[in-house]
């Protein structure tokens, strides 16, 4: 179709692979974190730059609370913690949340910590991941020292 619009003279739209726009992707995958040095003087720490494959954007109106929620079911005997609005990579994003908690890899069977990961909703746009348990301040503490 492509070529044919092309061979004709018209206008050739390319399609990016990627939902997320470039411009916004790239503005929306880094995150700032204090740099800290040890040192005798006191000196202005300017905040660094880090990367990460994953973004969680806030919400509200101000922007000012993460997308982490609790889900009470069955009569409250199951609770599940909901991270919402994840962009990028969720694998690397369950890959670190796993390592700092100390609970192992997510994905490996003989884990017994990796029930906790109860499953990631990969629709189009921002993906949501589903923990066991009532893990919600330990997430948004968590994702607030990675400077989300």
């Amino acid at each position: 179709m492509f070529r044919l619009a092309a061979a004709r003279g018209l206008p050739v739209v390319e399609r990016s692979v990627a939902r997320v726009p470039a411009y916004v992707q790239s503005s929306r995958c880094e995150s700032t974190v204090a740099d800290h040095t040890l040192s005798d003087t006191p000196q202005a720490s300017m905040p660094k730059s880090i990367r990460y494959p994953y973004f969680v954007s806030r919400v509200g109106m101000a922007g000012t609370s993460l997308p982490v929620y609790t889900d009470i079911r069955h009569g409250g005997s199951k609770w599940i913690t909901q991270i919402r609005k994840v962009e990028g990579d969720v694998s690397a994003l369950c890959h670190d949340l796993f390592d700092d908690m100390g609970w192992g890899n997510p994905y490996d069977k003989c884990n017994p910590n990796a029930r906790m990961l109860l499953r990631v909703t990969n629709n189009a746009g921002p993906k949501t991941v589903h923990l066991r348990s009532n893990v919600s301040r330990e997430v948004k503490a968590w994702l607030e020292s990675r400077g989300f």
